[in-house]
């Protein structure tokens, strides 16, 4: 009796098996992405511990999955870790505290002889930040962005920090880390129904 019975349970659990194999999965319920509501914006009081190479190397590569005005692919990217060059780029730029920390700054410049369409600089630049902002955000770290371009004297001590040829100008950069412990975070992710306008005004 008792082997008619394991016997019975063995077949079962077969049947169960087949099934189971065989059922098509469930359609992903439509809804926002978390990751991006996930996103931490620290604009100083990174932990300055350095970051494992892999996590720069997903970041900087997560760049190019970015889309880019006419697949003009101009933008290039300058990784910065050593300090010294970060106190460079600080000398131009009045709002770059968090560079006094942050173990990560990728700098986004603009080739102009790639550029077939150079108006396309910032919106190419903008899309790229955001693809590594995302990228970070899914490692557990905060980023903060900071303008570069127009004006000419972060231009100017960025280009000559990094010892930029003629050819490149940086647009933006994007300073990566953790936080530190009593760093405090936030981002604009508050949706505003009164800011968006469907067909027209």
């Amino acid at each position: 009796m008792a082997k008619k019975i394991l016997k019975g349970v063995l077949v079962l659990m077969l049947l169960i098996t087949v099934l189971g194999c065989n059922t098509p999965a469930k359609a992903k319920t439509p809804g926002q992405a978390e990751l991006l509501y996930a996103r931490e914006t620290l604009h100083n009081n990174f932990s300055t511990t350095p970051l494992d190479q892999k996590f720069i190397d997903l970041i900087v590569r997560a760049a190019f999955t970015a889309p880019t005005g006419g697949g003009q692919r101009s933008v290039e990217f300058f990784v910065v870790t050593d300090r010294e060059v970060m106190k460079s780029i600080q000398r131009g730029h009045p709002y770059s505290s968090g560079l006094d920390t942050a173990p990560l700054v990728v700098v986004v410049a603009a080739n102009e002889t790639l550029a077939r369409y150079p108006e396309l600089h910032e919106m190419d630049s903008g899309l790229a930040a955001m693809a590594m902002i995302v990228q970070a955000t899914d490692l557990g770290l905060a980023s903060c962005v900071l303008s570069i371009s127009p004006q000419e004297e972060r231009v100017q001590s960025a280009a000559n920090a990094l010892s930029m040829p003629d050819i490149y100008t940086p647009v933006l950069m994007v300073a990566f880390g953790y936080p530190a412990a009593d760093a405090r975070t936030g981002a604009s992710v508050d949706y505003k129904e009164s800011q968006v306008h469907t067909n027209a005004y």
